[in-house]
């Protein structure tokens, strides 16, 4: 008894030293400086493979289409690793090297010239294509920060959550830690902001030499600042079982599906481990409790038999799992509506951007950075104002994270409406104007802005929520499925254009997608997402009155203190 009372004394006094928001800027400068790195790429890496590899638009375009969806697939791959093996720790450090390699071989892409084919000439305009071994560089340099994007994005929220999590005030953490999915999210809103401005001023003035060395340097000072705060960090240990226990459940359940439960749940003896708090099953999903059931006390009890009678945490983490596909499925969705503000650049270029004098134009890509900006200001709003006030007259204190969900759907819904209808006018002006139109651009701004609300609102409540739902042993693989919604959209999306495509364009007629805006009909185009995104809001709200979601107390987003120091490095 002493022994153990003086073991958890030592693990507070452990706990006491490391940890909390003091360590926060040294993980987030690695994930921030990650983003601006390939963000500020992805913007001008076209130019870059059209004009320096000599390559056709529709290939240089597919080679970045690959690279995009194998960072953001690669995410489940550095969580798993995460999770079950190395630690998020460790996975952060290898991701960070990856990143700084790959930058440094896309760096001598442009400064060595043996790296790249050489000009064109100008007087046979003939352009030679890059070699099998110029290809192996250039591809490996995009692999490399396809790697540690995949290592970084996942492990470095859940990693600061742990600096949080492992604290002793519970209330006073679980608040702090709503907040930094919050302001973690708004700071990836003021990278992709710089990437927007400077990275790309960078580029445009400076070349390619410098425009690839600065993200360069600027992640080495991230890893070296990460590696710096290192003695600060609370690093919670591996679970290889994590994903076997999930396995294990799922087996045992199909090996007892002719068992018959009890009426009453209480009833019944169910297999759990001695130290955990939860001893029965709950009722969702009751089926799955066959997996749990001890038959036979002398048998089912044994190691061996772990695959045909698990825990009830096994089944309870079995149940967290498939509760949150749905809500992860609408995810896709959302951010399907949300990507379409790429066309408000193809919009922009035939319409008056000039503002206040003539002098004065906007660019055409610059119209994103109103959705940014809308999406700081939703968050920063939310946290200053709504929960203040929340905090104030009522008892929950916040609004919950499927209420943040919903009301993220309802503004991106209304974002494409709005699109669609601007689309509508900017073409009949068009019309009558027999080419360009005289209509002000700065009609955009309020479905970008209504798009960065939507956005700004429930982006990181799916985080917060993912996390909060899967048990802490998954915490970086919750984080993960965020960046998969993402993933599967841009697929979706690709495959949504197809089918488009190829249905309107049927007869020589001018598909909605037309290359040329004026030719084609993007205001049904935005429609068909509108009507899309009013659909997938419908199904989220069925989803959730079945599920009991709508019913839901405030899920506490705090992990067990006593779990989290037991796992301590």
């Amino acid at each position: 008894m002493e022994g153990s009372q003086e073991q958890d004394r030592l693990l507070e006094e452990v706990s006491d030293q490391k940890g909390g928001l003091r360590t926060l800027p040294f993980i987030l400068v690695v994930d921030c400086f990650e983003e601006v790195a390939s963000f500020g790429l992805a913007l001008y890496m076209i130019l870059y493979l059209v004009n320096e590899y000599h390559m056709e638009t529709a290939a240089g375009t597919s080679l970045l289409f690959l690279w995009s969806s194998l960072s953001s697939f690669l995410t489940i791959v550095g969580a798993y690793a995460s999770d079950t093996h190395f630690g998020r720790y460790r996975v952060i450090v290898c991701g960070s090297i990856c990143s700084i390699l790959g930058l440094v071989i896309l760096w001598l892409t442009s400064a060595v010239p043996q790296a790249k084919p050489p000009p064109c000439d100008r007087h046979s305009d003939s352009c030679k294509p890059p070699t099998h071994l110029q290809l192996i560089i250039l591809v490996s340099s995009l692999v490399l920060l396809s790697i540690g994007a995949g290592c970084t994005r996942p492990c470095t929220t859940a990693f600061g959550a742990d600096q949080i999590a492992i604290r002793e005030d519970p209330g006073e953490n679980e608040r702090i830690l709503q907040s930094f999915f919050n302001w973690y999210y708004a700071a990836g809103g003021i990278s992709t902001i710089i990437s927007l401005t400077v990275n790309v001023y960078i580029q445009d003035h400076f070349g390619w030499q410098v425009g690839f060395g600065v993200p360069a340097v600027l992640m080495f000072f991230a890893a070296i600042l990460f590696l710096v705060g290192s003695p600060l960090y609370v690093k919670v240990k591996a679970n290889s079982c994590a994903l076997t226990g999930l396995a294990q459940a799922l087996v045992a359940a199909f090996k007892a599906r002719h068992l018959e439960l009890p009426p009453n749940t209480e009833e019944a003896c169910y297999h759990h481990d001695k130290e955990s708090k939860i001893t029965k099953p709950s009722d969702k999903l009751r089926y799955l409790n066959k997996a749990c059931l001890i038959k036979n006390p002398e048998e089912d009890l044994l190691a061996s038999k772990s695959w045909e009678v698990c825990t009830v945490d096994e089944v309870e983490a079995v149940k967290s799992v498939i509760g949150v596909i749905p809500i992860w499925m609408s995810g896709i969705i959302m951010f399907l509506n949300l990507g379409q503000a790429s066309i408000v650049v193809l919009q922009a270029e035939t319409m008056d951007r000039h503002i206040i004098t003539p002098n004065v134009e906007i660019p055409p890509g610059s119209f994103c950075t109103f959705a940014v900006v809308s999406l700081m200001v939703s968050i920063a709003f939310y946290e200053r104002i709504i929960r203040p006030l929340l905090a104030k007259h009522t008892k929950m204190g916040r609004l919950s994270p499927v209420t943040r969900m919903i009301i993220g759907l309802v503004f991106a819904c209304l974002s494409l409406t709005v699109g669609a209808v601007v689309e509508n006018v900017r073409r009949k002006t068009t019309a009558i104007r027999g080419g360009g139109s005289t209509m002000s651009a700065m009609w955009l701004v309020p479905p970008l802005v209504l798009g960065g609300i939507a956005e700004g609102i429930s982006a990181a409540a799916r985080i917060e929520y993912y996390y909060s739902h899967l048990p802490n042993s998954m915490s970086t693989i919750a984080v993960a499925l965020f960046t998969l919604e993402s993933a599967f959209s841009g697929l979706l999306g690709t495959l949504i254009v197809n089918v488009v495509n190829s249905i309107t364009s049927n007869g020589g007629k001018a598909s909605w997608y037309a290359s040329d805006i004026n030719d084609g009909r993007y205001d049904y185009f935005l429609a068909l997402h509108a009507g899309l995104g009013f659909l997938n809001l419908l199904v989220f709200l069925v989803s959730c009155l079945a599920s009991g979601h709508s019913k839901e107390k405030q899920p506490t987003i705090l992990h067990e203190t006593q779990e989290l120091k037991n796992n301590l490095l």
